[in-house]
């Protein structure tokens, strides 16, 4: 529990870090960035670069150990039994310098789509019907190909719009009802 309280005293340090609940776990924030959680009473998780996971993982991989979620390196767990305060404080201290960089980077370095400005620059456009269209075609032909062994090139697809059905018969249908009612 002492290892706790050193943990929360050591993230807490920048003023604008913030502690919160997330999933169940303490969390601490920096910049709207968590840089470290705590999961348990015996380990705590710190968001950092990959260059510096590996480094510190090799330095003494049973206090250290490479946090993923998924397939994705993203920080280290650390043992409070056995890690050492001066380096979880300098750990921390990197998080926080981490979060706050990649925070900056969200709100200058977002990629920008044609034709959008403002709050909604970074979220894709909506896709039109047409778009929308053309993909389920496209992913139909592949489909097809592939259960086919070779399947149709996107020539051999035809290209089905709805039509609107005429009201009144063509006379090809006229001639055959009149041949029928005779």
């Amino acid at each position: 529990m002492k290892a706790l309280v050193e943990v929360r005293r050591l993230a807490m340090l920048d003023p604008d870090a913030t502690e919160t609940d997330r999933h169940g776990r303490r969390s601490f924030r920096i910049g709207g960035r968590v840089f470290a959680t705590l999961p348990d009473d015996r380990h705590v998780h710190i968001v950092l670069a990959e260059d510096a996971v590996s480094t510190v993982v090799e330095s003494d991989p049973v206090t250290y150990r490479p946090l993923f979620v998924d397939e994705w390196l993203v920080g280290l767990t650390v043992v409070l039994d056995t890690a050492n305060r001066d380096r979880l404080g300098a750990l921390l201290e990197l998080a926080r310098t981490h979060a706050v960089q990649k925070a900056r980077h969200a709100h200058t370095g977002r990629q920008r789509y044609p034709g959008t400005s403002g709050e909604d620059a970074s979220v894709p456009p909506v896709p039109t019907r047409e778009e929308q269209r053309r993909a389920a075609r496209a992913e139909a032909m592949a489909t097809f190909r592939s259960a086919a062994g070779r399947g149709p090139t996107a020539a051999e697809i035809p290209d089905r719009q709805p039509t609107a059905q005429a009201s009144t018969p063509t006379s090809s249908q006229r001639s055959v009802k009149a041949t029928t009612a005779a």
